[in-house]
């Protein structure tokens, strides 16, 4: 698969393009509504109630979880990109094997 910011000056574009749609409008509305989620989930962890299930707590925590992780996306890519790494894009959400892992096993 190819990187999306795989040379310098890809990166240092990429990197700009993410600073300043951090500090867009639309990034502050979102995570405000995320941050609002964040805090309804745990209120709801923590209070919990007679009707909650193992399960159903453990929905709770995957989304604060998700939450967190979408809100920490700009500054993580940011750091990645800004450390040297490249960046690739999967949207599949499901892992793939290797180009190498299935043509060994379709050779088999």
């Amino acid at each position: 698969m190819k990187n999306i910011l795989e040379t310098p000056e890809q990166i240092k574009a990429g990197v700009a393009v993410l600073k300043q749609g951090r500090r867009s409008e639309f990034w502050k509305l979102l995570s405000d509504i995320i941050r609002a989620n964040i805090e309804l989930i745990k209120d709801r962890i923590l209070e919990g109630s007679d009707a909650s299930d193992k399960e159903d707590m453990d929905r709770q925590r995957d989304r604060l979880k998700v939450y967190k992780e979408v809100l920490n996306t700009p500054d993580g890519l940011i750091k990645k990109l800004e450390g040297g790494t490249t960046v690739g894009i999967n949207l599949d959400p499901y892992e793939h094997p290797s180009d190498d892992e299935v043509d060994s096993k379709a050779s088999k």
